[in-house]
């Protein structure tokens, strides 16, 4: 128990201790006593109200963006669309120029999918419990989608045809010699009479 009393030493917990300014208990020996805990104790405490201070006049949940804005060939007719979450949404809506939504839910990503060569533009909103818009995206979305060529299309589906074909034959072959094989074998032994 720490107990002030008039003599300049107080012996707590094996330790020995004295007074500094203002009746702060210090170890004898320690740089921060008196003043100087009451300097750095003060120090500390506009240093984290200048560090709360900084972090509210910035509120980053009114706002609301796209990682990636542009998305400038799409090969496959799909694209997946994400943005920083805010905090008190509840609810995000991707909206299309064309007034498509393709995406209502609550996590801050949306996979469109099933796109035909064009051009596309996407805003994302978001919604609080009670269904009030609290942020929109300023800066859109913009999708160029263009798919592959039929002609290539059908050129790598051949050759993928061909390697499928030369796989399978590969495999009678060897599974046909070995048949020859085990029949030889046992034509030689005597095993098998026909």
């Amino acid at each position: 128990m720490i107990g002030y009393n008039s003599s300049p030493r107080l012996h707590i917990a094996h330790g020995c201790f004295s007074q500094g300014d203002f009746g702060i208990p210090c170890r004898i020996g320690n740089s921060i006593c008196g003043q100087r805990a009451t300097t750095v104790l003060l120090g500390l405490v506009l240093f984290s109200l200048l560090q709360a201070s900084s972090v509210s006049a910035e509120d980053p949940s009114d706002e609301i963006a796209f990682f990636e804005t542009e998305f400038a060939s799409v090969r496959e007719g799909y694209v997946s669309l994400e943005w920083n979450p805010v905090d008190s949404a509840v609810e995000y809506v991707v909206s299309g120029s064309n007034g498509e939504v393709p995406y209502r839910g609550a996590f801050p990503q949306a996979f469109v999918s099933g796109l035909s060569d064009g051009d596309y533009t996407y805003a994302v909103a978001a919604f609080d419990d009670r269904g009030q818009q609290i942020a929109t995206s300023e800066i859109p979305a913009t999708v160029v989608v263009e798919h592959w060529p039929v002609w290539q299309a059908a050129l790598l589906f051949g050759i993928g045809l061909v390697v499928f074909l030369v796989v399978i034959a590969l495999i009678l072959r060897g599974s046909m010699a070995e048949r020859a094989a085990v029949r030889r074998e046992a034509t030689r032994t005597g095993v098998l009479r026909s």
